[in-house]
């Protein structure tokens, strides 16, 4: 009798362990599967943010191609994290990128034959005097005009190219009072390296208000 009831608990004790087992895979998978939503809902955000004509603006002038591409706080603060899928760290990385207007300015060569960066088309002088100016100068000649204001540009960075690539590359940001969608949005670049004067990007608020927006839980 006593060895029926030891095998009846050892049974129990084997079905317990066996419950707590299939529950704690069950809930692994829950949990993988709900974080590769997490990935999918975000890589989905960023190629519609990054293929939106609303955002992604450009002007040609002769040979030189001028793109703006708008970032929402929201694009650029994952962006930023890359990998990282933390809720709580998404979000305080969107709530510090709240306030600002960041952006992508490209400038490239439409003729093969004059390149913009390309140190094997250019002299190293006039190579040099251009790395320089985006360098040094460029960030002064970017504005931001919202509602009244004009604004200056607060956060820049050039890439700089080192013979990787004959374009150039800037990410810069505004510093702005309210939602960059709840204004119009104009970003002026003054061309003082090419002589093309002012480069306007024009953003509707009707139009900003359109684009995908990411609710984070």
């Amino acid at each position: 009798m006593e060895n029926k009831i030891q095998i009846t608990n050892k049974m129990k004790l084997l079905y317990t362990l066996l419950s707590l087992l299939i529950i704690s895979v069950f809930l692994s998978f829950v949990w993988v599967d709900k974080e590769l939503s997490k990935i999918s809902m975000e890589l989905e955000y960023i190629n519609q943010i990054e293929n939106s004509e609303i955002l992604n603006l450009e002007k040609k002038i002769d040979d030189i191609k001028y793109q703006c591409f708008l970032m929402p706080p929201n694009y650029n603060a994952i962006k930023q994290l890359k990998s990282d899928l933390d809720t709580n760290i998404i979000n305080n990385a969107i709530k510090n990128s709240e306030g600002f207007v960041f952006f992508k300015f490209t400038i490239k060569s439409t003729n093969s034959d004059n390149t913009i960066m390309d140190p094997s088309k250019i002299d190293s002088k006039e190579y040099n005097k251009r790395i320089q100016y985006f360098n040094a100068f460029a960030q002064n000649n970017f504005k931001l005009l919202a509602d009244q204001d004009t604004l200056n540009c607060v956060q820049y960075l050039f890439e700089n190219p080192y013979n990787l690539t004959s374009d150039v590359k800037i990410l810069g940001a505004f510093k702005l009072k309210q939602k960059y969608e709840s204004t119009d949005l104009q970003i002026i670049y003054n061309d003082q390296l090419f002589n093309q004067g002012l480069i306007k990007f024009y953003y509707q608020k009707k139009q900003l208000q359109k684009t995908p927006q990411l609710i984070i839980k």
